[in-house]
């Protein structure tokens, strides 16, 4: 029983992790996040303040249609942290 306790709170923790790192409402939001700073370190620039104003006025919409485009199967939210995991640590 302790186990499946443990399972459980590490599954909550991993789901949920990726908007408070990042400090956003939800976790396309995050992957939004990652992506534009993978962009932009990609070109040597830091992100500029239109990059910024996307990430507010999308609130990961953006990556919520990419996210469900490229994996229909997978329920959004999670398709969303595993894009933001993925992407983090590439």
């Amino acid at each position: 029983m302790k186990r499946i306790i443990a399972v459980g709170l590490v599954a909550i923790a991993a789901l949920n992790s990726a908007w408070i790192v990042e400090g956003t409402d939800n976790n396309c939001a995050a992957l939004e996040r990652v992506a534009l700073r993978k962009s932009a370190e990609k070109e040597g620039k830091p992100v500029n303040g239109l990059a910024a104003g996307f990430m507010v006025l999308s609130n990961g919409r953006m990556a919520a249609a990419m996210v469900t485009k490229e994996l229909p199967s997978v329920p959004t939210p999670l398709a969303c942290v595993a894009g933001y995991w993925i992407g983090r640590n590439q």
